[in-house]
Order: structure tokens, then sequence, then C-alpha cells
């Protein structure tokens, strides 16, 4: 199958890029900028992909109002782009706080986009007969993950000798990225994917509990957790899992594999 991908750097990106090269497909990583659309319509013209899989969301972590504008504007020109280019199916990454709807959250211009753009999705290849599939990752984690993330930002702290502390304890699914790259080329390969999937572990993690899987993992002393009550959407995973697919990380790996 021929594969044609935009952020094919990302963090999540690198690893979609190798799965999909361990299967054996034949992968394009687009060189263009988004914006520069002529540029972009050459390399699909030349490359003649099967499946479009776009990953691309440029200044994460700015999720300020400019940004995502910005990010809403050449993501349809893309998605019209594909149409008229009448590619039959396309796989597009939106993110779990599109669930979100407190409306005085620093990421609500991010929401809003996210949403936008899956919806614009949603109705331009209804209409023009393709396929498309909309992918929402929970909270990713994994090596190479940003160093002010929660996770490498408490593996620093361990590393260090200090106590590694949440500054929120809350419940939420992470999933490990190597999964995630997994799901998604599971949505690139089966005919019948179409629609929403959300990809995650489908259970609750305390940011609380991570610390302390941390600190174990170093030798360094540990905070107390207060009984606290499980709340927060996690991920719906029966849509992906009904294709083949599940998580293979556990927390205690996922980290064992960051702390190598």
């Amino acid at each position: 199958m021929r594969i044609f991908i935009t952020g094919s750097t990302g963090f999540i990106g690198r690893r979609v890029v190798a799965e999909l090269q361990k299967r054996k497909h034949s992968v394009y990583c687009m060189k263009s900028r988004l914006e520069n659309i002529r540029g972009v319509e050459q390399e699909l013209k030349r490359y003649a992909p099967d499946v479009v899989l776009h990953l691309a969301w440029e200044g994460l972590p700015d999720y300020g109002a400019a940004m995502s504008a910005k990010n809403i504007a050449t993501g349809m020109q893309f998605f019209m782009l594909l149409a008229k280019c009448k590619l039959k199916k396309v796989v597009a990454v939106g993110t779990c706080f599109e669930y979100d709807n407190e409306k005085t959250a620093s990421y609500w211009a991010y929401i809003l986009a996210k949403r936008a753009l899956r919806q614009f999705g949603e109705k331009l290849f209804s209409d023009n007969g393709g396929m498309f599939v909309w992918a929402v990752p929970f909270y990713v984690y994994g090596a190479g993950k940003p160093p002010r993330s929660l996770i490498p930002a408490l593996i620093a702290q361990a590393k260090s000798g200090k106590v590694p502390v949440v500054k929120n304890d809350v419940w939420l699914d992470y999933v490990y990225v190597d999964d995630v790259a997994r799901a998604l080329v599971i949505l690139v390969e089966k005919r019948r994917a179409q629609g929403t999937y959300e990809v995650g572990t489908g259970t609750h993690t305390r940011t609380g509990d991570i610390a302390r899987i941390i600190a174990r993992a170093y030798g360094v002393p540990s905070v107390s957790l207060p009984p606290m009550s499980k709340s927060g959407k996690v991920a719906d995973t029966r849509r992906v899992r009904n294709l083949g697919w599940k998580p293979t990380h556990s927390m205690h790996k996922g980290i064992s594999a960051m702390i190598v």
C-alpha cells in the first residue's frame, strides 16, 4: 500500500513511519509545508498514494487562537486538495481534548479547531465518495515526549534524586506512543475502517500513581496519596479493538521503556 504522510517527524509520526515500513508499506513523507499548496499538490500527484495519513499540526504546544486558526485554514485547504485529487481514503488525527467543554480552558481555540476540521472532513469526503477516518488518541506518552510534559518532568526530578511530585493529581487515560502508532497503521490498512475511533487503554491512571512508579524505579522516596475517586472520560476502544488492535504497554512497561 502507498501511504502519503504529513507530520512524519513528530512524536507520533516517527513511530507511525517505522511501523508502516515494518509492515512493508511504501511510505512517502511530505516535504512541502502545508501552506505551500502547489508544492503539496505536486508531491501528491507524483506519488499517487492509496491513503493519506494527516498527522501535521503546527506549533504545539501553542494552543492559542492565532495558531489554531492557521492550522484549521491549512488543514481545510489540504482536505480540499485531497478531494480534488479524488483520494479514496484519508486518516486524520484529532485529540481527546475535543471532549472537553470547558470554554475557559487555555486550549479552547485548539478544541474548536480540531472539531471544525473533523466536521469539515466528514462532510467533504462524504460528499465526494471518499472514506474519512478520524482517530482520537488520549494522553499519549513515551520516549521523545517534550521534557516539560508530565512524565518526562517527573523522570527528570527522580533522576536528580528529588521526590517526583505532580501539580495536579487527576485520573486520565494514558496510552503508550507505540500502541497509538499501531492503531493508526491499522486504521490505514483496514478497508472497512471509517468514522471516529478513540485510541487509549480504556482505563484510568492516576497521575500521582505515575509519580510513585517513577520514584520506585529510581529508588527515591514517594509521596503518600489520599484516596481519590476516579473521574473523567476514558477512551471507548470498542471500535478500534474490533479491528484487531489492543494496547500492549502497561504504565509500568511504558515508563520502563522511557528510563532505559
